[in-house]
């Protein structure tokens, strides 16, 4: 049996940006998804996080998310959410898994089983058991990085195909070297197929499942070729077979050589254009074109020979300001702190501990309407407070925190005051009466 590779084997180098999908497909998913891909992570990994795909709901809550990997070199498959939380699993990868070479990746999930598997290169690498939150209600689909955008992965990827099914491990065995096509087992099954195999000079990256259904390679996204001797997956059977004749006898060798000429296009440039409206920044354009600036002719050894200008326009990309929806400002003020007595089962009596403190300089923030809390939520409070009638004894001009409102901070800290370093405080002219008040701070035992 013969085998013939027809028709370009291209991939796609992600650099810092992704690839939008449209994610009308993911509509119909229900209890079960496998995703397969082919990525090689460029030398960077494992040093960023990263992410391979993501897809959201309405509420920008995660569905499905792969990072491949994270930047502790474990990689990690999120798929469901129950509106609370996320299914996952996660392995360490060995560095040949994540950087440096082509690897066949399989992710799966299947609601009814509760099971969710990741193969690499066609064998089970990992697993978990006990997955069950639905994978319903995506509205937004990535590929390359979050679904925000953040994050993206630093490397190459190729063959990307998301099935509406768990696919069984011998099928994924018997694909891993193979693009999907009609003749996969579960075709019926497929809602997105990304061959990566256009034009290097198309901005659209063709969805075979589904022909209405396409991505948008963003940014500085580009395509790439393999050349004849690295092709692999495109590979098929052929009922036709060379007629070799071979002969044994004394020849003289020449070697020959002839110049090829190759144009190779520009790399792809895709711009989004925003707008402030209201409240909100919006996307008003989306820009396909080509890097500008100088086109090279390069000699056989590599080195550039020529230069032509190429015409162009400069785009700045500018910093754009606008007011987010008002909101209220809530400034919180700690007016004293008495600690309880610690210990589990602690008994306060049955009429509990009185302790009363002079709020009399914080009068002035105590009128109309003000939210009180008072300590962690693990004792029964009674808060009262006390009036005296009368001309009060000063009124407050200013009152300043010299090392900002509340925070937490270490004893250590304290202790060396690195937490509260020495610091200046300007005084009010219109005071004649200053003081220093320290939060309370006492124990009962």
């Amino acid at each position: 049996m013969a085998l013939t590779a027809q028709g370009p084997d291209g991939f796609l180098e992600v650099n810092d940006d992704f690839i939008g999908v449209d994610a009308g497909p993911l509509a119909v998913l229900g209890n079960e998804i496998t995703i397969t891909l082919r990525a090689k992570g460029d030398a960077i990994i494992p040093a960023v996080n990263t992410t391979v795909l993501e897809a959201v709901d309405a509420q920008g809550r995660r569905i499905l998310n792969v990072h491949l990997p994270w930047s502790n070199s474990r990689v990690y498959w999120d798929a469901g959410n129950d509106g609370s939380a996320y299914d996952r699993i996660d392995k360490a990868a060995a560095t040949a898994n994540i950087e440096g070479q082509w690897n066949h990746w399989a992710f799966v999930k299947n609601v009814a089983t509760g099971s969710m598997k990741i193969y690499l290169n066609g064998t089970l690498w990992h697993s978990g058991t006990g997955k069950t939150k639905p994978m319903t209600g995506i509205t937004q689909f990535k590929l390359g990085s979050a679904a925000n955008g953040d994050v993206p992965y630093p490397g190459q990827l190729d063959e990307i195909n998301v099935f509406t099914t768990e696919l069984s491990a011998a099928t994924i065995a018997a694909w891993k070297d193979r693009a999907v096509d009609a003749s996969h087992p579960n075709a019926t099954n497929l809602i997105y197929s990304f061959h990566c195999d256009e034009p290097v000079d198309s901005h659209i990256l063709g969805n075979a499942a589904d022909p209405g259904a396409r991505a948008w390679p963003m940014g500085t996204v580009r395509r790439n070729r393999r050349r004849a001797t690295e092709i692999f997956q495109t590979a098929i059977a052929s009922t036709v077979r060379p007629d070799l004749v071979l002969v044994q006898g004394t020849y003289d060798a020449i070697l020959d050589t002839v110049l090829i000429n190759e144009n190779v296009p520009r790399p792809l440039l895709t711009e989004e254009h925003f707008t402030i409206s209201g409240n909100n920044v919006l996307p008003v354009d989306t820009l396909f074109a080509y890097l500008g600036g100088a086109s090279y002719t390069y000699d056989p050894a590599g080195a550039a020979i020529d230069s032509t200008a190429v015409a162009s326009v400069t785009d700045v990309n500018d910093t754009l300001d606008y007011y987010a929806t008002p909101f209220e400002v809530v400034e919180n003020w700690e007016i004293g702190r008495y600690i309880t007595p610690y210990g589990i089962n602690l008994s306060l009596g049955p009429q509990g501990f009185r302790w009363t403190f002079d709020v009399t300089d914080y009068q002035y923030m105590l009128h109309d309407s003000v939210d009180l809390s008072a300590g962690n939520q693990q004792e029964l409070i009674d808060l009262e407070f006390e009036m005296i009638e009368g001309v009060p004894p000063r009124e407050v001009v200013g009152h300043q925190r010299p090392w900002g409102g509340l925070s937490s901070r270490s004893y250590a800290d304290l202790s060396g005051d690195v937490a509260l370093p020495p610091v200046n405080v300007l005084l009010d002219p219109q005071a004649t009466q200053w003081s220093l008040h320290a939060p309370y701070r006492s124990w009962t035992q």
